[in-house]
């Protein structure tokens, strides 16, 4: 098994349990838009945080960086319904995570 497919399974793991933590949640409909976007958001950043190494054939720039451009328009807009939510910080978190990864590797793979 490649380290693509492993990081695809992996992906589809947090997914679903991200989409079991969903389900269980309140149903009031500012906090339901909230997690509406916070979800994806957060699996788009560990999507950028996993894949924002592969540097070899400019793999990062279809894989990771797009996810991690999605990323940060959702938690904009989460940051708009509920500006004090412990989980937008985290996802910022794992994107400067995602794009230092991404910058220290690019310096190790000399593409920089």
């Amino acid at each position: 098994m490649g380290i693509l497919t492993t990081t695809i399974l992996v992906f589809i793991g947090i997914a679903i349990l991200f989409i079991i933590i969903f389900a269980m949640s309140g149903h009031e409909k500012k906090t339901s838009q909230f997690y509406w976007f916070a979800i994806p958001s957060l699996l788009l950043a560990f999507w950028a945080l996993i894949t924002s190494w592969l540097w070899f054939y400019y793999f990062c720039m279809y894989l990771s960086l797009p996810a991690l451009f999605l990323s940060s328009i959702l938690v904009s807009m989460t940051s708009r319904l509920n500006r004090e939510h412990c989980i937008n910080k985290i996802i910022i978190g794992i994107q400067l995570g995602a794009i230092t990864i991404g910058f220290l590797s690019a310096i190790f793979f000399d593409v920089i």
